[in-house]
């Protein structure tokens, strides 16, 4: 028997608060990215003796929020996760020699490339500060706080919000925004309905072109979002969110230049959405469980093992 969506989403929302809003970011210190590091708990996975080969970059779905919470101030604030997918990729990918793990639960597009507000007032660098010109994999989940996965999850359940009225247009406003092909655009402010506040959506192509600058040899691997509630009751509309904002990102990586590639994370999880025998979206969270991080993680590990056998051996 299918579980009814609506109480489960009712224990989601205040999770999502703090999971799906730009609140909270990556590392917590910018750092020369072409010189040698010292060894920064709270920046990197560990000491390395020269920048990242593999840097990670997004939001929570990326971060692995919901899961255990790594140590470190940046890593709990990010609640990053060593079950986590980067971390996974980091482990079984033999090109990787060093590892930045800099996605952040709460990340919209704008702090990849800018700085970001943190909890309790401090700053965070932008994500790509760890991009140097030694980084070879960089793997990147982002846009679903920008479309506003949370606000469509709060208007499921409170139906008698009048602000939900206007959600419909403020998504499409940021899928527009996403989809810009200037490469050059700084970003576009949207008012958003739920919050009240303004979030600034950087166009995709804007980030690819901004990681190519900083990292020119590097392959870049974009995953699209599971489809969370596919096959929930009344929950039509929020799927159609999570399909356009699919779409979106496919139709940038498809524009973008030959060393950016789509993972296809929604067809990993088809037949595991929060509604499904097997989910692996949890139900108090709409983040990947640790097996969700699994199938994110073997999804981006085919396509990387995919790309490497096309290129010329030279590294």
């Amino acid at each position: 028997m299918r579980r009814r969506i609506v109480p489960i989403l009712s224990s989601v929302v205040l999770g999502l608060a703090t999971a799906l809003v730009p609140a909270a970011s990556a590392h917590a210190a910018s750092y020369d990215r072409d010189a040698r590091p010292e060894a920064s708990v709270d920046m990197h996975r560990s000491a390395w003796t020269r920048p990242a080969d593999y840097v990670a970059l997004g939001d929570s779905y990326a971060a692995g929020y919901g899961l255990p919470s790594m140590s470190g101030t940046a890593a709990q604030l990010c609640a990053r996760s060593s079950e986590a997918y980067p971390e996974l990729v980091a482990t079984a990918e033999r090109t990787a020699r060093s590892f930045d793990f800099a996605a952040c639960s709460g990340a919209i597009t704008t702090d990849i490339v800018k700085p970001q507000a943190l909890y309790g007032g401090a700053t965070a660098a932008p994500q790509e500060d760890s991009l140097s010109r030694w980084t070879r994999v960089v793997t990147l989940t982002i846009g679903g706080n920008d479309v506003g996965f949370g606000d469509a999850a709060h208007c499921l359940v409170d139906t008698t919000d009048p602000n939900c009225a206007a959600l419909p247009a403020r998504i499409q406003s940021a899928l527009t925004a996403l989809a810009v092909p200037d490469a050059h655009s700084s970003g576009i402010s949207i008012p958003d309905p739920i919050s009240g506040t303004t979030v600034v959506v950087t166009p995709l192509a804007t980030i690819f072109a901004d990681i190519h600058r900083r990292s020119p040899h590097a392959q870049i691997f974009v995953s699209n979002y599971p489809v969370l509630l596919a096959n929930c009751p009344g929950a039509q509309a929020d799927n159609a969110v999570n399909m356009a904002l699919n779409t979106v990102l496919a139709g940038a990586v498809d524009a973008a230049s030959p060393m950016v590639h789509l993972v296809d994370a929604a067809s990993a999880f088809d037949g595991h959405s929060v509604c499904s025998a097997t989910p692996w979206i949890s139900s108090t969270t709409l983040h990947p469980t640790a097996a969700g991080q699994a199938a994110f993680a073997t999804a981006f590990e085919q396509q990387i093992g995919a790309v490497e056998r096309q290129r010329p051996e030279h590294d």
